[in-house]
């Protein structure tokens, strides 16, 4: 027992066992965290899928079942077909079973498709007895009395989609946002188990180090040559220096041997970790490529490439904060865009040459407004146009030439030209206005604009009472 009480004692043997015991625990370590990291990884973004792409996909959907019940209702009151209209019950009953099936689970998308669940079933619970009720008074379709009745109740109907949309378009927004959130914080979770790994695999390392010294600094001189070899390696760029050289052939020399192969180990461990990391990062890479996609797909109209009605919403709120920033000295204007007896048009023409004249009208309405305007389509047929410091002014000019290029230039189908007109409604913002009233006002205009004949634009008047 005397032998063992110093260090300098202990046989060479053991002294140097302390060495790959010390890298064996790292090792083990290593492995456990990294496999942990991973398993967790792959749980946490099965979960993410599972919850969020469902979600998204409804959303989809359902958005476009909304434009289709509402054109399909607009087209039944177009030509006075009662059974059309009651073909939009399959299309409701299949928007509300997508909804159902996202009320278990999360609770946020749960409570976000009950809402939009309520909202919807109020306005087409009163949408389809409306639609029939024009139809089954079609004899009354052009009474100006008759129409006058109905007004309050078609607003309502177009308050009414107007919320649908937002809300569904706010709940693809924040399904896609939640789902971005979520991937980005896997992605730092996993980030920072990775490089607790590595910190550990360095910390083994220096340990191994230092336990190499003290074992080098207590055997005889062949050992000094094995420590002037150690001192001479290039630890900082990952062991790429040369091997542990000895010119004894005795246990000595053979630990040295050993030593070479332990470095060649850790070398592997290193390249290993580094291939994980790089795959870690060409993974976030392709999060990030793909997120940003989804986001130019969540703004973007796929007919027009226009910004579609959810972008919409963000760009006039962000251009009223700049007005107030302004302190009022740059005026604010909009424009709602309606192609007149579009319907009609889809009836006559089909829906193909619809979405050809969608196309050529987004095109002409991107060809005339300035490079700070921000149109976008607004949902079916109409085009709403943001207008940053331009007065009324400059509205109405705009949309005049608008209005001028859609009426002289025909639309081009395959075997003839179609020629169109639009309705146009302009408005100013009003200080202290809110967005929901300033739209009011631009789309009243475009109302009193079809009202009056269609082909036309007109200025809204300068309420001053709101309600805010």
């Amino acid at each position: 027992m005397t032998r063992f009480r110093n260090f300098r004692d202990w046989p060479i043997q053991i002294k140097f066992g302390l060495i790959p015991l010390v890298a064996a625990i790292g090792f083990m370590i290593y492995t456990i965290t990294s496999y942990t990291i991973a398993s967790n990884n792959d749980t946490r973004l099965t979960t993410i899928e599972s919850i969020y792409t469902p979600a998204i996909e409804v959303a989809n959907s359902n958005n476009m079942r909304l434009e289709r019940i509402s054109d399909t209702l607009d087209s039944a009151v177009s030509i006075g077909d009662i059974d059309l209209a009651n073909t939009t019950e399959t299309i409701w009953q299949a928007f509300i079973s997508d909804l159902n099936k996202l009320s278990i689970g999360n609770s946020a998308i749960s409570q976000q498709s009950t809402s939009i669940k309520e909202t919807c079933t109020q306005w087409y619970e009163a949408a389809l007895p409306l639609s029939i009720k024009v139809i089954d008074n079609s004899t009354q379709a052009r009474d100006p009395s008759f129409l006058k009745e109905i007004v309050p109740e078609r607003q309502k109907m177009r308050s009414l989609l107007q919320q649908c949309r937002q809300k569904t378009w706010s709940f693809r927004e924040n399904s896609i946002r939640n789902h971005s959130q979520a991937v980005n914080a896997t992605k730092k979770e996993a980030e920072q188990g990775i490089s607790t790994a590595i910190t550990t695999g360095i910390a083994t390392l220096i340990i191994i180090l230092i336990i190499g010294a003290i074992v080098m600094k207590t055997v005889l001189k062949a050992i000094r040559e094995i420590n002037t070899s150690i001192k001479d390696m290039n630890l900082s760029d990952g062991l790429t220096g040369g091997l542990v050289k000895c010119t004894t052939n005795d246990e000595i020399g053979d630990l040295a041997d050993n030593f070479n192969q332990f470095i060649g180990q850790l070398r592997s461990l290193l390249e290993t970790t580094c291939k994980q990391r790089d795959q870690i990062q060409d993974k976030n890479n392709e999060i990030e490529a793909l997120n940003e996609e989804l986001r130019i797909q969540a703004i973007t109209d796929k007919l027009t490439n226009l910004k579609n009605f959810g972008y919409f919403q963000e760009a006039l709120d962000k251009r009223v904060r700049e007005y107030n920033r302004a302190n009022y000295k740059q005026p604010l204007s909009l424009i709602i865009v309606d192609i007149d007896h579009f319907k009609n048009f889809n009836d006559q023409y089909g829906h193909l040459s619809g979405n050809i004249a969608l196309t050529e009208v987004s095109q002409r309405i991107r060809n005339i407004v300035r490079k700070m305007d921000t149109p976008c389509r607004y949902g079916g047929e109409e085009f709403v146009i943001i207008l940053p410091n331009c007065n009324l002014e400059g509205a109405a000019g705009l949309a005049e030439r608008l209005r001028r290029a859609i009426e002289m230039e025909p639309i081009h189908l395959e075997d003839k030209d179609i020629n169109i007109t639009a309705s146009f409604g302009a408005a100013l913002y009003q200080d202290d206005e809110s967005t929901t009233h300033f739209i009011e006002r631009a789309d009243n205009a475009l109302y009193e604009a079809k009202e009056n004949g269609r082909n036309q634009v007109i200025i809204a008047s300068e309420e001053v009472t709101q309600e805010n």
